[in-house]
């Protein structure tokens, strides 16, 4: 009868604790009333009505990689960084938009142009800061 309640208390234990496997959770934060953020963001070959195009993280040497973000809460005068890392994470390429229009919903295009020449392929990255302060990372691939 012991045997039996000590296999029972372990699978319960087991079953409540979990015994293997990933462990997942978590969590709820809500941005002030007024903070930015960013409402949608993609990364694509083109840029055409001021809408992306071929939406993908994947691209050849040569393309120019276009980073589209659609903002909230953006503010006259406001500045966008973007800087580019190669996979060896050395910048290679940054750039500063400042807002320039009223609204509080925005649309900035930041981009880089690999020229024909470039041999470095493999996984990038592009960081995006607004007034200095770090909003996102994004990861993309670069191949033949």
């Amino acid at each position: 009868m012991k045997k039996l309640f000590l296999i029972i208390s372990l699978i319960a234990l087991c079953f409540t604790v979990g015994c293997e496997g990933a462990k997942t959770g978590g969590d709820v934060v809500s941005p002030g009333m007024t903070d930015p953020y960013i409402i949608d963001a993609v990364l694509c070959v083109s840029i055409e009505d001021g809408k992306p195009v071929s939406i993908t993280n994947l691209f050849l040497l040569g393309e120019r990689i276009n980073l589209w973000i659609h903002w909230a809460n953006i503010k006259t005068g406001q500045t966008i960084k973007t800087t580019w890392h190669d996979p060896s994470n050395k910048q290679v390429g940054e750039s500063n938009i400042i807002f320039q229009a009223r609204e509080d919903r925005q649309i900035s295009i930041s981009y880089i142009d690999l020229n024909k020449t470039s041999t470095v392929t493999g996984e990038w990255l592009v960081k995006v800061f607004l007034d200095g302060v770090f909003m996102r990372s994004y990861l993309f691939t670069i191949s033949e």
